[in-house]
């Protein structure tokens, strides 16, 4: 079967070269990223502020902005924001996050999040990202890193926080007691000991928890977190907490996780100072596995848009499914989007995309933009080369994260010819649109997306071709890029990636 998809099945993105295309557009920029400390052992605290603008011209809408990462090593303490903005810390406390269903054009917000830096590392590296459902024209200023060198703390310990059972039932609309156990494995005290324990994201199921010696409150707004405190844990004195909550009316499986963390103390093994416990309401039958679903990346999604010159540029994109069943994912911004694939059908899936001057039709078939599997993404620094210099021509480079991380960070080096000096060497973060529709396998439903001008980094007047560096600059990144070259005077346009 051979069908061509319509963009209300697919995220309506940029087009090539496309000027406008969204109704709405707001100009999201951080504007503020501080710490009040530049140096920090390991556990210790800090506060950080973080400021946004809408630069309009809209007002912008469904507003997420997010101080840390799941990979942070944070441990969020407390926090508050802009009056009205609902905010809290994440699932495991690894971030904070506000929420606005509005800004307007002109207007500011912001947070100020007391957090603890990571029990172990040589650093602190805290991104902080926006995302809106509103277009935004400046992507690259929706996202900044706040870097903080770190020491070891002179006390080391040991940190561990488990369940004494792993899984709890329950029938749907009675209580359940889950009994946590902390335990100091250090020689010395630990001071100042928080633990988290939180509804897996989605489920918001209300909790309490109480334990000897331990103060228990719910950060405002968030009846499915509690943070339990107290001043200090003695070495090798376990210490309990129990989590109350009521079973769901809905059969299944809910989680909750639980993370513990004292200041300042270097940690000598991380890992154990987190866990889980799960409650199973009424007895529901044992799902059959989810099926593994492949990613493929469509770079430019299905529109049709005005460009430069008088041009009108269309975008199709054509699956041969085969009979398969795909799973594309509907939303409003830019950046490209995966579509999702069961792996034992993916040979079967044939795709095809091609971007051309809808004015000037009679005279270019158009261009193939490639269609890209997770196979051709890589770790490694990818080369474009031979791309054409003219007058004539305009360039757009355009970067691809398959993993879909806010704030990585790629070097981008331009040389000239066969030059080995770049003419150009500087660092841009990706940013990452809204992934608020999971898939059936859990994956991201976009890339990270870095577009801009190769030569607005450096001048190529003078120069015949350009050669282009994409290297990634944090550990476990997959890349992978295409610069396109139009002519002005034919409209027609060449693709360039790595071979």
């Amino acid at each position: 079967m051979r069908k061509l998809l319509p963009a209300a099945l697919l995220l309506i993105a940029t087009s090539l070269l496309a000027q406008t295309l969204f109704a709405q557009t707001s100009d999201l920029r951080i504007t503020e990223l501080t710490a009040t400390r530049t140096a920090l052992e390991t556990g210790e605290r800090v506060t950080v502020s973080m400021r946004w603008r809408n630069n309009g011209p809209d007002t912008a809408e469904n507003i997420i902005a997010e101080l840390g990462s799941h990979d942070s090593g944070i441990f969020v303490v407390t926090g508050a924001g802009t009056s009205g903005w609902p905010c809290e810390p994440s699932h495991a406390a690894e971030s904070f996050v506000c929420r606005g269903a509005t800004l307007a054009a002109g207007a500011e917000a912001h947070m100020v999040v007391t957090l603890r830096a990571p029990a172990r590392g040589s650093s602190l590296l805290l991104p902080a990202t926006l995302r809106a459902t509103t277009h935004d024209p400046v992507a690259e200023n929706n996202s900044r890193n706040l870097v903080i060198p770190l020491t070891p703390a002179p006390l080391e310990a040991d940190l561990t926080l488990m369940p004494r059972e792993q899984t709890h039932r329950a029938n749907p609309g009675t209580p359940v007691s889950m009994p946590f156990l902390v335990v100091n494995n250090a020689l010395a005290d630990a001071q100042n000991v928080i633990a988290l324990f939180a509804a897996a994201p989605g489920s918001l199921v209300p909790i309490e928890a109480s334990g000897e010696g331990w103060s228990c409150e719910h950060p405002t707004h968030s009846p499915w977190i509690v943070l339990c405190l107290r001043s200090r844990l003695g070495a090798s004195s376990p210490s309990p907490i129990t989590v109350t909550a009521t079973a769901p009316q809905n059969e299944g499986n809910y989680l909750f996780s639980a993370r513990v963390s004292a200041e300042p103390i270097y940690d000598i093994e991380a890992a154990n100072d987190s866990s889980t416990a799960t409650i199973t309401a009424g007895n529901p039958t044992t799902p059959p596995p989810a099926p593994a679903y492949r990613r493929i990346l469509v770079p430019l999604m299905p529109a049709e848009v005005p460009g430069a010159n008088g041009a009108r540029w269309k975008t199709d994109t054509t699956i041969l499914t085969n009979g398969v069943a795909i799973e594309p994912q509907p939303g409003t911004l830019a950046g490209g989007q995966f579509i999702y694939v069961a792996e034992a059908d993916e040979a079967r899936v044939q795709l095809n995309a091609r971007v051309w001057d809808v004015a000037r039709e009679a005279q270019t078939a158009g261009s193939e933009i490639p269609i890209v599997r997770e196979r051709e993404f890589t770790s490694s620094t990818i080369a474009l080369l031979g791309i054409p210099v003219a007058p004539h021509y305009r360039h757009t480079l355009r970067v691809y994260d398959f993993d879909g991380r806010s704030g990585a960070r790629v070097g981008i080096r331009i040389y000239a010819d066969d030059e080995t000096t770049p003419r150009a060497s500087v660092t841009r973060t990706l940013g990452v649109v809204s992934n608020a529709k999971a898939t059936p396998a859990q994956l991201p439903v976009h890339p990270g997306y870095l577009e801009l001008d190769p030569g607005a980094l450096t001048p190529i007047d003078g120069i015949t071709t350009l050669r282009v560096e994409i290297e990634p600059l944090d550990e476990g990144l997959r890349l992978w890029s295409f610069v396109s070259v139009t002519n002005n005077e034919t409209h027609h346009v060449t693709t360039f990636s790595r071979q």
